[in-house]
């Protein structure tokens, strides 16, 4: 009997049902993939009560998927926003269960960055977690080796457009007039050596409305063969090129720099 990891109504979520559905997404073996996570709507717990288990045979698949592909995580902490210092061995992920199961595993590796730390497991771990400078998004940055390595990014039972960072990159890159670099200091821990450093994040103007319009989003990449989803269980899987999401709503940014969070019928200011 294969273990049953959540049920919803009649749908039993194994890790063949879980493989089954990234390969219907497109994704295939040798490509690099970041996941966007969540888990509490895709059903109930079934025959696996403990999380460690149960998010290590989520992750499993993935890689099985993709192997000898990169997976990467995002494993954002924002110490430095919340004036803490960061740990890589120490410092909680804000963003999922399963991120902080990702990143403890020993086959992981963790990047420095005190607010975006992303993890990768994968034969280009190293490059996607090295620190080239002290920013959050922009030339040099994960986001831009994201954009130009063209890996796609999934929402594993999460709405994908909701979480996905690399519209932060994708605003910065295109200057738009609602956010702003701001600088954030602190310490970073690795091992016995403290070290102070100040990280600039590209910032909402708080006195403004910058919600992303995410049924927009949705629509416009969708119309452009950009996005994909799938049912999965209670919630859903979706999937995106990051090249190709980066380039399409550039030249709508370029043309419009509130098309992200304004629609159509809305004042642009």
């Amino acid at each position: 009997m294969k273990e049953v990891l959540f049920k919803y109504k009649d749908q039993k979520v194994t890790k063949d049902y879980i493989i089954s559905a990234l390969k219907e997404l497109g994704i295939r073996r040798g490509e690099d993939l970041m996941v966007h996570s969540g888990l509490g709507e895709i059903g109930k717990l079934a025959d696996i009560k403990e999380s460690s288990k149960l998010g290590n045979m989520i992750i499993d698949s993935m890689i099985d998927v993709i192997s000898p592909g990169t997976l990467i995580f995002p494993v954002y902490s924002y110490s430095f926003c919340k004036k803490e210092e960061f740990n890589p061995e120490e410092s909680l992920s804000t963003v999922g269960a399963l991120t902080n199961i990702f990143w403890k595993r020993k086959d992981s590796i963790r990047s420095l960055h005190p607010i975006f730390s992303v993890a990768a497991i994968g034969n280009k771990a190293e490059y996607y977690t090295k620190i080239e400078n002290n920013a959050c998004f922009g030339e040099g940055t994960f986001f831009d080796r994201l954009v130009k390595s063209h890996v796609k990014v999934l929402g594993f039972g999460t709405r994908l457009a909701a979480a996905l960072t690399l519209l932060h990159h994708t605003e910065q890159m295109n200057k738009v007039p609602y956010r702003y670099i701001k600088s954030f200091e602190g310490e970073i821990k690795t091992g016995n050596t403290v070290k102070k450093e100040k990280f600039e994040y590209f910032v909402r103007n708080l006195d403004m409305d910058t919600y992303f319009r995410l049924d927009k989003i949705e629509k416009f990449l969708s119309k452009h063969n950009a996005f994909k989803s799938v049912p999965f269980g209670g919630s859903r899987m979706d999937i995106v090129e990051s090249s190709k999401v980066f380039d399409l709503l550039s030249k709508e940014l370029q043309k419009n720099p509130f098309f992200l969070v304004r629609n159509e019928d809305e004042k642009q200011e």
